[in-house]
């Protein structure tokens, strides 16, 4: 009989990756710091309970493994309790079925300068894309019809475009960054690596992939072709789902989350004996108490290969593995947080020597010297716990993590853990720990203070009523984070749009969306004054035909959205530009721009592409058979579009099109076709469908030119082309097809 493996389970979030032997961690300390809540003692299955909620960082690999046992224990426990007192329905085994955990931080701003000079605060990154230009090349990251490549392009200045190589990536590409000739790659790779892992029952596991490649530009740019191929430099792998990166300068930091590895089983009971009777409590609580000892004994003979992250690195074509690394890995307090997990990851990409390289070097990354076997990690942290989002900025994270408060004779409530880390450079220290109300939208910082955006349900008689929502602000006092003030927000009992923090201004984007036959969707623009953190309020409202998932700040007080607004019988919408003018009161529509029906804008950030002065943004128009990159200009007090440039789609003629569908082009067929008026009409919108017609896919907006990339999905023929700012109307100034 094949032996079975008891399932158990954790979630996890990562922050510096090193050797057995850390100190416990609370906030406001780093690993290699005093604890302020003793962490359990090696050899011991104790735990104490850290106050205020605050993570427990373990003082040794064992500690950590006896603290994650614990935890398991407990679990154990309540799925015996609930067998106990339903033997006769069954209870059913764990399963994990908690999403990927969100990006609570206001969307990046898109490419270009950081318009309307904005504070630092969580927005200012630049995130990943599967489109990127530094210095004088262009990276495109091609997943057209399962195409699985980089294509680096020589777009400098005053050159003609030219591709200079193409790089297989192993997984599927997922999005990339760059830096002065020096690309990141993230794939996704699912299922385990059979060369180095073999895996859990119940568990599928998924690799993150990180590509670091060299890109040779000696040459280049003067000879229009580069001197060599480029070269990977490095083939990371990290167990766990891509969620996003960001990047600023060479730092970037990637957020990868963990399903656990294992998962609790449940007892199967007889609940009845041979004569058909109903067994006595009693003989339950044995059979219970069996199953309670043979999953202990498995729980206890698990170690930490079964809840750390797995990472690896391609040396010499064959897979190095690190050893599970237990210092700066924080626990929550037992049986608070579902499984899951998240991990923060490191990389300074002008001293990517720090990374996973040659054997036996000790670095001082993250929070303390690490000195083991194989090149230091990237710096990285772990947390565990199901993690429902992160926010980050250049000088911290904030990760919270919620749960479902349910009391006798009180209504359900929702309830959220934040936990600040601040950091620095490739390091990063527990700094402070609180609760709050409900459940987390979005998170911003500006001076030390927390801003946030909190929903929670509302129930009236223990029915549902619908949602509240609410702006607030948290200070950080010594390791805690305490509220200092919040405002109710009035959301139309619904949705939440877009949301931006501007300076001591929040602007939130509400919705209520009413299904057809109804009436129109409403929305609003709330404008919210945090100046007092001790007394948020609002201090205007703008109604508005539809909500938008877009909030951008450009130069003039101003803030730019994409909406899709209902036609007036509610049966199509159209895409729109509004131009909001924003100040410390209500704001107004200055300017709108629309396109017809039944067109459509990418309501992406990184869609938008402005040029460095701020002065102009272009985005991607996409039609029924058509597409365009349109450019704004900012200077202004409104939106003016200044062009419209339309990949070259030469329309096919009849005798293209009977060729593209296999007919006879001979003149007597052509005449008995023509002759049938509905058969002609039949072929010429079918050809049209068929025709390998060119999209744009993404624009680029430099100093003096724009950068348009469109695609033929069915040929998988990509082009870039280049306009001058000069006269955009003109043809391209070079293009080149890949």
């Amino acid at each position: 009989m094949q032996k079975r493996r008891s399932a158990v389970g954790w979630g996890l979030v990562t922050l510096g990756v090193t050797g057995c032997g850390g100190v416990a961690a609370e906030p406001g300390t780093t690993s290699r710091s005093h604890a302020l809540v003793a962490a359990p003692d090696a050899g011991s299955s104790e735990s104490v309970a850290p106050a205020n909620g605050a993570l427990l960082a373990p003082s040794s690999c064992d500690a950590l493994l006896d603290a994650l046992h614990a935890e398991l224990f407990a679990r154990t426990r309540r799925q015996a309790d609930r067998a106990r007192e339903w033997p006769y329905y069954g209870v059913t085994p764990e399963v994990y079925s908690g999403g990927l955990a969100s990006n609570t931080a206001p969307s990046p701003e898109p490419r270009g300068a950081t318009p309307g000079g904005e504070a630092p605060g969580m927005a200012v990154f630049d995130g990943g894309d599967s489109f990127k230009a530094d210095r004088d090349h262009l990276y495109v990251l091609d997943t057209a019809n399962g195409a699985q490549r980089l294509v680096v392009i020589q777009a400098a200045p005053g050159q003609p475009l030219n591709v200079l190589a193409t790089l297989p990536i192993e997984g599927a590409p997922i999005e990339l960054l760059s830096r002065d000739g020096r690309v990141l790659v993230f794939s996704r790779i699912e299922g385990a690596l059979p060369e180095v892992y073999e895996g859990f029952p119940s568990y599928e596991p998924v690799f993150t992939k990180v590509t670091v490649i060299d890109i040779d530009t000696e040459g280049d740019t003067a000879a229009g072709t580069g001197s060599s191929a480029p070269r990977v430099e490095r083939e990371l792998y990290f167990e766990g789902e891509y969620l996003f990166a960001r990047q600023q300068g060479a730092l970037v930091r990637a957020v990868i989350q963990h399903a656990p590895k294992l998962l609790i089983d449940a007892p199967v009971l007889s609940d009845t004996d041979i004569l058909g009777q109903d067994r006595p409590q009693a003989q339950i609580d044995t059979q219970v108490d069996a199953w309670v000892a043979i999953t202990d004994a498995s729980i206890a003979s698990s170690g930490l290969d079964a809840y750390l992250p797995g990472v690896y690195e391609r040396q010499g074509g064959l897979l190095v593995t690190r050893a599970p690394s237990c210092d700066n890995t924080f626990v929550p307090e037992p049986g608070r947080i579902g499984p899951g997990a998240l991990s923060v990851f490191s990389f300074d990409l002008d001293a990517l020597d720090l990374g996973i390289g040659t054997p036996d070097i000790s670095v001082d990354i993250g929070a303390g010297v690490i000195g083991t076997t194989g090149a230091p990690l990237p710096s990285s942290f772990t947390v565990f716990g199901y993690p429902d989002g992160i926010a980050l900025d250049p000088g911290a994270a904030v990760i919270h993590q919620s749960r479902r408060v349910d009391l006798p004779d009180e209504a359900p409530r929702g309830e959220s853990q934040l936990h600040l880390f601040e950091l620095e450079g490739t390091r990063a220290r527990y700094a402070a720990a609180g609760s709050i109300a409900g459940y987390v939208s979005v998170i911003d910082r500006q001076a030390g203070l927390l801003r946030l955006l909190a929903g929670e349900s509302i129930y009236v008689e223990d029915r549902f009523r619908g949602h509240e929502r609410r702006a607030l602000t948290l200070a950080v006092n010594g390791d805690q984070l305490t509220e200092l003030g919040s405002t109710l927000i009035d959301t139309a009992n619904d949705g939440l749009g877009a949301v931006r923090f501007v300076g001591d201004q929040a602007y939130v984007h509400t919705t209520n969306v009413v299904g057809p036959g109804f009436g129109p969707a409403t929305a609003a623009l709330v404008a919210l004054d945090l100046s007092d953190p001790a007394a948020p309020r609002e201090v205007g409202r703008l109604p508005l035909p539809s909500s938008s998932r877009l909030l951008l700040p450009v130069s003039g007080a101003r803030l730019l959205t994409i909406a899709s607004v209902p036609e007036p019988d509610e049966s199509s919408a159209h895409p729109e530009l509004w131009l909001f003018d924003v100040g410390p009161s209500a704001p107004s529509v200055g300017s709108r721009y629309a396109w017809p029906p039944p067109s459509t804008v990418i309501d992406d950030p990184r869609g938008l592409s402005f040029s460095p002065d701020a002065s102009r943004f272009g985005l991607q128009v996409t039609g029924s058979f058509s597409s365009s990159f349109d450019i704004f200009d900012l200077s202004g007090k409104g939106l003016t579009r200044i062009a419209s440039i339309e990949p070259d789609n030469t329309e096919p003629t009849l005798v293209q099109c009977l060729e593209l569908h296999g007919l006879p082009t001979d003149p007597d067929s052509i005449a008995a076709l023509e002759a049938n008026p509905q058969a002609l009409a039949i072929e010429l919108l079918q050809c049209d469908l068929d025709w390998p017609r060119s999209y744009v896919q993404r624009g680029l907006l430099r100093a003096s030119d724009a950068i348009v990339l469109s695609l033929s999905y069915r040929d998988s023929r990509w082009t870039a082309a280049s306009y001058s700012f000069a006269d955009l109307n003109a043809p391209p100034l070079s293009q080149v097809e890949f």
